[in-house]
C-alpha cells in the first residue's frame, strides 16, 4: 500500500484524479521481466502510459512501467521490477 500527494507536474496520477476523482489510482504487480511484460501487454492492446527507474544514474535499483489499463476497467496497472 502506498499513499500518493502528486505534484504540479504531469504524471499518470494527476490524469486519473481529474478524471475520476481522488480513490484507487492503480494495482501494482511485481514481475520478474518488466520487457516481457510489457510486450505481453502491448500484444493485448495495452500500451504504456508511464515508465522509469528507481536508484542511483548508473545504479538502478528496479524499473516500474504504468498500463492503460482504463478502458478495460479504469484502474491502471503498475508493473513493478526489483533489481535482484
Amino acid at each position: 500500500l502506498k499513499i500518493l500527494q502528486t505534484t504540479k507536474d504531469w504524471n499518470v496520477y494527476n490524469d486519473l484524479i481529474e478524471k475520476h476523482g481522488e480513490g484507487v489510482p492503480n494495482l501494482g504487480f511485481i514481475v520478474d521481466d518488466i520487457d516481457k511484460a510489457e510486450k505481453y501487454a502491448e500484444r493485448l492492446g495495452i500500451g504504456v502510459i508511464q515508465d522509469g527507474a528507481w536508484g542511483n544514474i548508473g545504479d538502478i535499483k528496479g524499473r516500474f512501467a504504468c498500463l492503460d489499463t482504463e478502458p478495460v476497467g479504469g484502474v491502471n496497472i503498475e508493473l513493478i521490477c526489483p533489481k535482484r
